[in-house]
C-alpha cells in the first residue's frame, strides 16, 4: 500500500540513473507502472549498479524492440504468447536456474504452474513468472444500470449496445490480440482460433462497433474518473486505480468496479526473460533472483496490483485478509481478496494465448487494422 510514495521515489530514481554513468547499467524493458522502484533501488544498492527502465506499450512493440535491437536489453517482461514467439525466433537466453538462489521447485502457485506446464511447456525454461491476471470489464458505478448490465452480459456489452443503458460510453483496448479475444469469448470461439471465418466474424463485429475510447493504460483512468462508462482492461488496471483512490482517501468502491467473466476469458502470465541482446547476463540473473525473494516480491506485488505468482507471497495476502488485529490492513486486504478477479485461478474458463505463427500474427494485425 505504498503506491504513490513509490511513484515519487521512482521518479527520483529514474533521474539519478541518468546522472550516474560510471556504474554498470542493467536495461529493463517493461510495462508502465509495473515495478516497485523502491525495490529496484534496493537492488541497485546491493549490487552497486544502475537499473534503467525502458517502457513498452504492447507485447508486439516489445518484440520489435528486441528483434530490431533498438537497445541492448538485459531483461524484458513479455506475456506468455510473446515469450513463446521470442523463444521460437531465437531471441531469448535460457534461464540458468543454478544462478537463482531464491528459486525452488514448487514455489509458484499450483494453478499457475499447471497453466505453464500445459500451455508453456516449450518455453518454460526461458522465463520466470512475474505476475498473472485476466481480462475484465471495468465499469462506472455512478451511471445507473451499468453495473447490472455488465454483470449480466459480460463481454457482450462491448459488442451489443442494446444491453446497456442509453448513452453508455465504451472503451476498447487498442491491441489486436486482446480486442479479438474479447470478441472470441463473446462469440464462443477459442481465444487461439485460426479459423479464418471466425477471425473475419470478429473483425466484422469490431468494425460494426464504434468506441468512444481506444487506448491502453489510459482507459482505466478514464473509467475511474467517469469519463468512460465501461472499458476492456487487464485486471491489474482496475487494482491500480483502486490503490490510487485509497491513497487519495477516496472510496473506489462507490466509483467503479471490475467484472471478469469466469466461464470464458483470457488468463495470462507475464515473465522475466533475458533477451539475447543482453550484455549483462549475470547481473540479469541477479535481478531475477532478487525479485524471487519473498519479502521483495511482496513489496513489489503490493505496489503493482496484479496477483502474486509465488505461493508464499499469496499466503501473506491471505493472512492479512484474515488478521483483524490491524483494522486498517484488515479492511484493505479483506476487501481486495474478496474480489474474484484478484485471483486468476477463479477464472474457471480461462484460456492462455498461444503463439501460433508469424504468419498468423500478420493476419491478425491486418484484420484488426481493417476493423478500425
Amino acid at each position: 500500500m505504498k503506491k504513490l510514495l513509490g511513484l515519487l521515489l521512482g521518479a527520483a530514481s529514474m533521474f539519478s540513473l541518468a546522472a550516474c554513468s560510471n556504474k554498470e547499467t542493467l536495461k529493463v524493458l517493461n510495462w508502465g507502472d509495473y515495478i516497485n522502484e523502491e525495490v529496484v533501488e534496493k537492488f541497485e544498492k546491493e549490487n552497486n549498479c544502475n537499473v534503467k527502465i525502458i517502457l513498452s506499450e504492447s507485447n508486439e512493440d516489445m518484440y520489435l524492440n528486441i528483434k530490431n535491437q533498438k537497445s541492448k536489453y538485459d531483461i524484458a517482461v513479455p506475456s506468455d504468447y510473446m515469450i513463446s514467439k521470442l523463444q521460437h525466433d531465437g531471441l531469448l537466453n535460457k534461464i540458468d536456474k543454478s544462478k537463482l538462489t531464491n528459486y525452488s521447485e514448487g514455489m509458484f502457485r499450483e494453478s499457475l504452474q499447471t497453466l505453464i506446464n500445459t500451455d508453456g511447456a516449450e518455453y518454460k525454461d526461458y522465463f520466470i513468472p512475474y505476475f498473472w491476471g485476466s481480462l475484465g470489464i471495468m465499469y462506472n458505478k455512478q451511471k445507473a444500470g451499468v453495473e447490472e448490465a455488465v454483470k449480466a452480459n459480460g463481454f457482450k456489452c462491448l459488442f451489443d449496445k442494446s444491453v446497456l443503458p442509453s448513452g453508455t460510453t465504451r472503451g476498447m483496448y487498442d491491441c489486436a490480440r486482446d480486442a479479438f479475444a474479447a470478441c472470441e469469448a463473446y462469440l464462443g470461439y477459442s481465444l487461439n482460433t485460426t479459423n479464418d471465418e471466425e477471425l473475419k466474424a470478429c473483425r466484422d463485429l469490431l468494425k460494426a462497433n464504434k468506441y468512444e475510447g481506444r487506448g491502453g493504460d489510459d482507459l482505466k483512468g478514464k473509467v475511474a474518473l467517469g469519463n468512460l462508462d465501461i472499458a476492456l482492461v487487464y485486471s491489474g488496471d482496475y487494482f491500480d486505480q483502486r490503490y490510487k483512490f485509497i491513497q487519495d482517501e477516496d472510496d473506489p468502491d462507490t466509483k467503479f468496479g471490475l467484472y471478469a467473466p469466469t466461464e470464458k476469458n483470457n488468463v495470462f502470465y507475464d515473465g522475466l526473460v533475458i533477451p539475447t541482446t543482453s550484455e549483462k547476463v549475470d547481473l540479469a540473473h541477479k535481478f531475477i533472483d532478487f525479485f524471487l525473494d519473498t519479502d521483495n516480491s511482496f513489496e513489489n506485488t503490493d505496489y503493482v496490483g496484479y496477483s502474486a505468482t509465488i505461493e508464499a507471497v499469496y499466503q501473506q495476502y491471505v493472512e492479512l485478509a484474515n488478521d483483524t488485529s490491524n483494522p486498517e490492513d484488515y479492511e484493505y486486504y479483506s476487501a481486495l481478496m474478496a474480489i474474484d478477479a484478484y485471483d486468476p485461478s477463479k477464472i474457471t474458463g480461462g484460456e492462455v494465448y498461444k503463439f501460433i505463427s508469424n504468419d498468423f500474427d500478420s493476419t491478425l494485425e491486418r484484420y484488426y487494422a481493417d476493423s478500425k
